[in-house]
């Protein structure tokens, strides 16, 4: 990690929303995610995890966070978990967020305000900047990048999923860090 920042904490606040270091109890919801196409389309989650399989994933983003190389949330909503959300590359100059949520819970602001939160904290960490990756046709994590104040900063050929994939990097700029 950057030594000029401060390791990300094991809680944040996101508006009315609370972000919690994920936990082995949090199994149940990394499963739930799992069954969801559009997040399985999206993101690097494994296809219908087992109770086995999440705990698994679970265990690896703590071992991660321990590391200081990401951290991983559960974005809860009183006592609701609505998603997870994190910031990875932390040993990278400018560290990357993301977010996923449940399909219940998506169309609501939620996923624009864990994403400002995040970028709050790396702001507050020393980042001059934070990243966003998408994939070329997720509209709807483009939409929550550009309500999050990120702009678009270059399309590439990269991989995703083991597929080639057009991506697309999204900026937080400086300029709303200060």
């Amino acid at each position: 990690m950057n030594p000029a920042c401060s390791p990300p904490p094991s809680d944040l606040v996101a508006g009315a929303l609370v972000l919690r270091a994920i936990a082995d109890e949090d199994w149940r919801l990394e499963s739930e995610l799992s069954m969801d196409a559009d997040v399985t389309r999206w993101t690097f989650y494994p296809e219908s995890m087992d109770e086995v399989v999440a705990r698994k994933w679970v265990a690896r983003s703590e071992a991660l966070a321990t590391q200081g190389s990401a951290q991983r949330y559960v974005i809860w909503s009183g006592q609701d978990r609505l998603g997870t959300c994190g910031v990875t590359r932390l040993m990278d100059e400018v560290p990357e967020i993301f977010f996923v949520l449940l399909p219940s819970v998506r169309g609501r602001g939620v996923a624009t305000e864990v994403a400002r939160a995040l970028c709050m904290w790396a702001a507050g960490a020393g980042r001059a900047s934070v990243a966003l990756v998408t994939v070329e046709g997720n509209v709807a994590s483009e939409a929550v990048a550009q309500r999050a104040g990120f702009v678009l900063a270059a399309t590439f050929e990269g991989d995703h999923r083991g597929v080639p994939a057009r991506l697309s990097r999204w900026i937080w700029p400086d300029s709303q860090l200060t």
